[in-house]
């Protein structure tokens, strides 16, 4: 059965929608930050080619399946925040095959409750398509900002591997609807 295409979700504060080409400056921007960067892959800062090369297949996953990343915006002036989504693990990494829910904010978003609000608005969204899902979170063990993030939402630390990169990750893990329902 194919799912309901997704064209936005509204929180209190945020927009989240399907990245669109005018999103590429920020993005390529937030990605040269090496503090944004610090946690996420193997922690440097993404060159121009690189960013571009990312958004690149943010903006075809969304043309292949109708789902991905969203950008995230606030509704008070549209500016942008950063992403949060889902997507699935490769399966070399730890978790492979499972649905990992993920953000990645400007600094300016940090400390604000930006990416638990957008992460909760993404799981309330997977449990309206698929009530029984599971959701991973892959995190560098330093990244604690991320971390209480994933125990905010409901997420269980469950085990330490590989992530994509060969990087040490921890996996949080949990029912997306007993996430969704005690983050809020």
């Amino acid at each position: 059965m194919p799912q309901r295409p997704v064209t936005e979700l509204r929180t209190a504060r945020l927009l989240l929608r399907p990245p669109e080409p005018r999103d590429l400056e920020p993005f390529a921007l937030m990605c040269a930050d090496p503090e944004v960067m610090e946690h996420i892959g193997l922690g440097r800062p993404l060159d121009r080619a690189s960013a571009e090369l990312g958004f690149a297949t943010l903006l075809e996953r969304w043309r292949r399946d109708g789902a991905g990343l969203f950008t995230v915006v606030r509704l008070e002036d549209d500016a942008y925040l950063g992403f949060a989504g889902t997507a699935p693990v490769p399966q070399h990494s730890v978790a492979g095959g499972e649905t990992e829910v993920g953000w990645r904010l400007r600094r300016s978003a940090w400390g604000v409750g930006v990416a638990t609000e957008a992460a909760r608005a993404v799981l309330a969204d997977v449990v309206d398509r698929r009530p029984d899902a599971r959701v991973v979170a892959l995190i560098r063990p330093a990244n604690a900002r991320s971390r209480r993030v994933a125990e905010k939402l409901g997420l269980v630390e469950e085990t330490t591997g590989a992530g994509p990169r060969g990087e040490t990750v921890v996996v949080y893990g949990g029912q997306a609807a007993a996430c969704s329902i005690q983050s809020r």
